[in-house]
């Protein structure tokens, strides 16, 4: 809303001085279509679109377990004690809760997508934000628009999009930069400068074939031409190695200075990647011991799960013995109550047939 505000006020700005100005020039952009037509912006989607699928993949697997999870316990949920029911629960809220803290470390604002999408996209952006205005400078556009923007462009005439210009400019740059590139590595040493063999001059030479005895001075004479015709053919030759080690050695300045800020460039570049990457590498760091500490912690539940399983079923054990123990004696007790009538109704028969044989005596 606020960028359709600003669009209007500047479009109500060129209208308005446009009575005091003579002609506003205006182009626009079309950063979408740009964007496209660069292969490094491709590539760079490409690398974030499979990073997403395979962060989507492993939020999908751990929203399966949640789910697994809470299937298995509505299912055995009458059949287990309310400590072991409570275990569960506390087992899915923590799986819940790791859920949470994956999704933000892969999409929050400062998460690995933003992070990722910084280091691969934004320069890219950024090329194609300079290119416009380097063009809108040097043909002196005094408003350059994005046509895919938020902004709403009722009219735009075809003449005034420059988004090819910006396109072939950054297509221009990257070549130039790969023929750079190419000739460092074609630079070759220089030439080593050719040095004589032999430590005496011309001069010298021509001294001592006129000092060799059995010489004669005509030769010498003949000699002595055809040994300057030699000194300036070595002249020559020694000025075209010189040419050709300044040469070289001009390449090779220009070689090396390229080198240099291509290791300046690259080491910037690995500066700014383990900048990116050194809190990036410490936040997965306490995150993977935040999940070990969990996963010790849940393996250490489950242990404590198992032992009190297992108290349980030796306390389970240990009553029913005392039930049987009990149930035992009750019947061994009603068993000696059953005999003990019998015996006192014979005791009281016998008292009484005794009696009758006394009376009849």
């Amino acid at each position: 809303m606020t960028k359709k505000i600003l669009f209007s006020l500047v479009l109500s700005l060129v209208g308005l001085t446009s009575f005091s100005q003579k002609g506003q020039r205006i182009a626009f952009v079309d950063m979408n279509y740009i964007l496209e037509n660069i292969p490094a912006y491709s590539q760079a989607q490409e690398q974030l679109n499979k990073k997403v699928q395979s962060w989507q993949q492993n939020l999908d697997r751990i929203t399966t377990e949640i789910e697994t999870m809470k299937t298995d316990l509505s299912n055995e949920k009458a059949l287990l004690t309310e400590d072991l029911i409570l275990e569960k629960e506390e087992d899915i809220a923590i799986k819940e809760a790791e859920f949470k803290k994956m999704e933000a470390q892969y999409f929050s604002s400062e998460g690995n997508l933003f992070l990722l999408r910084k280091q691969l996209v934004t320069p890219i952006q950024d090329q194609v934000y300079n290119a416009a205005q380097e063009i809108a400078k040097t043909r002196r556009y005094d408003f350059v628009f994005d046509k895919s923007s938020d902004l709403i462009m009722l009219y735009s005439n075809k003449a005034n999009d420059i988004s090819e210009l910006v396109l072939r400019s950054i297509v221009r740059g990257e070549k130039v930069s790969k023929a750079n590139e190419q000739r460092a590595t074609r630079a070759t040493p220089a030439r080593a400068t050719p040095t004589n063999t032999n430590n005496t001059t011309p001069t010298n030479r021509r001294s001592t074939v006129a000092s060799q005895p059995g010489v004669n001075p005509n030769a010498t004479n003949n000699t002595s031409a055809e040994n300057t015709e030699i000194d300036t053919t070595e002249n020559i030759n020694s000025s075209e190695a010189e040419t050709e080690t300044s040469s070289n050695t001009s390449d090779q300045s220009n070689a090396s200075s390229e080198m240099k800020s291509s290791d300046t460039s690259a080491k910037i570049e690995t500066q700014e990647n383990t900048v990116v990457e050194d809190p990036k590498q410490k936040a997965i760091d306490e995150r993977e011991a935040k999940r070990q500490a969990a996963l010790d912690r849940i393996e250490q539940q489950k242990i404590d799960r198992a032992k009190k399983r297992e108290e349980q079923r030796l306390a389970i054990e240990k009553k029913r013995l005392e039930r049987l123990r009990k149930r035992d004696s009750v019947r061994n007790q009603l068993k000696d109550n059953k005999n003990k009538p019998v015996e006192k109704k014979e005791d009281s028969n016998n008292e009484k047939e005794d009696e009758q044989k006394e009376n009849n005596n």
